[in-house]
């Protein structure tokens, strides 16, 4: 007998999620959320705070302008509908670099979605964890295991957390820049230098929901170093100092190199790269075992279309 069909589509559950509020300065709540939250926009969030769905400290919160301050515990029921959000088991194409009790090391392929969101349901990196019977954390209820990220246009090595212990304390190394990532892109043009650092604040426009350069956002600094160039593209190392949405692809579009592809930051739309994204790749990890303290490091081969990709373009 199937439970669903017996269910209501009205019918919600409100999983909670809880963080630690870790910038440098304090700023509204509502807009903390809907930055982390990408799938709800600022008045929907604003909906919730009203209805009850925020505590900050313990204490609820019901206006949507009061000022959450550094070092705050922010806990926040995100209304989900039970059978169109929440993951759900299904085949998905991906490879599992490494996995023991604590952790799984994912290589996502470009073109999939890490976690459910709006019209990606059943055809997500968790889905196909799902349907592997792998143990998930579910700190995050609609997002079990995910701890960071990788656009759905970008491949690549990701972390995925067995169980909420290794989640929290890879959260918290996330969290202190104790993970050191390395990415690579293919991209128009080429920077003025060699190596350089971008050091540029950013934030979401609400607008449109896009990330751009804001002297009052986040701090947000990427290192670069030139690998190979020509007088149209280049192909970049990227090492990321902070963790801000998209930020790789603002920065390098700031520099006016924006990655190949990534014509929503700038990229141009007469050149055809892929389908399922654009020309970036998370090609190197570390960070302590949450279990063992050990200091691990994983690396990812550029996948086949970054190298067509350099070939065709002499790099």
């Amino acid at each position: 007998m199937n439970d669903k069909k017996n269910c209501k589509k009205s019918d919600m559950i409100s999983p909670t999620v809880s963080f630690v509020f870790d910038e440098e300065k304090s700023d509204r709540i509502d807009r903390v959320l809907s930055n982390r939250f990408e799938d709800l926009s600022r008045e929907q969030v604003k909906g919730l705070i009203k209805k009850g769905k925020l505590k900050i400290n313990d204490k609820k919160v019901l206006k949507p302008s009061s000022k959450i301050m550094p070092g705050d515990n922010c806990e926040f029921e995100v209304e989900v509908d039970d059978f169109s959000d929440l993951p759900v088991a299904a085949p998905v194409k991906f490879d599992i670099v490494y996995e023991d009790s604590d952790i799984i090391l994912v290589n996502k392929p470009r073109g999939i979605v890490v976690h459910p969101a709006k019209g990606h349901k059943d055809d997500t990196l968790v889905s196909g964890l799902l349907y592997l019977n792998k143990l998930l954390s579910d700190v995050e209820k609609f997002r079990p295991g995910i701890v960071h990220r990788l656009d759905m246009g970008t491949s690549g090595l990701l972390i995925i957390a067995k169980n909420n212990k290794a989640h929290r304390n890879l959260s918290d190394q996330f969290k202190a820049r104790l993970v050191k990532k390395t990415y690579y892109a293919v991209c128009e043009n080429a920077p003025t230098h060699i190596t350089g650092t971008v050091d540029v604040p950013l934030s979401k426009n609400v607008h449109n929901m896009r990330i751009v350069t804001n002297p009052d956002g986040k701090k947000s600094k990427t290192n670069f170093r030139v690998l190979s160039n020509n007088d149209e593209y280049s192909f970049i190392e990227l090492k990321p100092l902070s963790g801000r949405t998209h930020q790789l692809r603002v920065h390098l579009k700031f520099i006016g190199c924006p990655i190949v592809g990534d014509t929503l930051y700038g990229a141009s739309k007469s050149f055809k790269f892929s389908s399922d994204g654009f020309a970036l790749h998370a090609g190197e990890i570390s960070f302590i075992h949450p279990a063992t303290e050990k200091v691990m490091s994983f690396k990812s081969e550029l996948p086949d279309d970054i190298i067509q990709l350099k070939e065709q373009l002499k790099l």
